[in-house]
C-alpha cells in the first residue's frame, strides 16, 4: 500500500501490473493466458476511450486527464506477451527493449500522471527510470543469462538512473 496524495494512481498501476504479471505466469494455461491477456488487450482500449470496465482501469481514468495517453498500456501487454511466450533476451539491447516494454512504460505514464500533464521530457524521465529500476529488479531477481555480463546491466542500470535526474524537468522535480 502506498501512502499520500498519490496514492490511488500508484495502488491502480501497481496492481493492474500485478494482474499482468498473474496473466502470464510460468505454468500458466496457454489458452487461459492468452485469453486473458485478449481481455485485458480490450479493457485498455475501453480505456482510451474513456470507458473502462474493471474497477483498476476505472481507477487509472480518474486519475488521469483527457490527454492521458493510455496506449502505453500495451507496450506492458507485450511484455506479458513475451513472458508468455519464454522469451529470453540474449542481448543487452535485448533486455533494455524488454525492460522499457515492461517497466519503462508504467514508469512513462506514472510520471506523466503525477506531473497532470504530458510530455516529451516526462517521457524521457519515465522511461530512464523505469529502465534503470527494472534493469535492477532483473538483477536481484534472475541477473543475467547466457552473454548477459552482470557488470553490464550493473553499468547500464546506473548510466539510466543518473541520466533519469537531468531529464525530468525542474518544474517537475519535488
Amino acid at each position: 500500500m502506498f501512502a499520500g496524495s498519490n496514492a490511488p494512481v500508484l495502488e491502480a498501476l501497481a496492481a493492474l501490473d500485478r494482474e499482468l504479471v498473474l496473466a502470464s505466469r510460468p505454468g500458466i494455461e496457454h489458452s487461459v493466458a492468452h485469453t486473458k491477456l485478449a481481455w485485458w488487450r480490450g479493457e485498455i482500449e475501453r480505456l482510451g476511450h474513456g470507458r473502462p470496465q474493471h474497477p483498476l482501469t476505472r481507477a487509472l481514468l480518474k486519475c488521469g486527464g483527457p490527454a492521458t495517453d493510455w496506449s502505453l498500456l500495451f507496450e506492458r501487454l507485450d511484455a506479458a506477451d513475451l513472458a508468455l511466450g519464454g522469451f529470453a533476451p540474449a542481448t543487452l539491447a535485448e533486455l533494455e527493449a524488454l525492460i522499457y516494454r515492461a517497466r519503462g512504460t508504467l514508469w512513462q505514464l506514472l510520471a506523466c500522471l503525477l506531473a497532470g500533464r504530458s510530455s516529451p521530457a516526462l517521457l524521457a524521465y519515465g522511461a530512464a527510470l523505469g529502465k534503470g529500476v527494472g534493469l535492477v529488479e532483473y538483477l536481484n531477481a534472475a541477473g543475467p543469462a547466457g552473454a548477459i555480463a552482470r557488470a553490464d546491466v550493473r553499468a547500464r542500470a546506473a548510466a539510466l538512473l543518473s541520466s533519469a535526474a537531468a531529464l525530468l524537468p525542474p518544474a517537475d522535480r519535488r
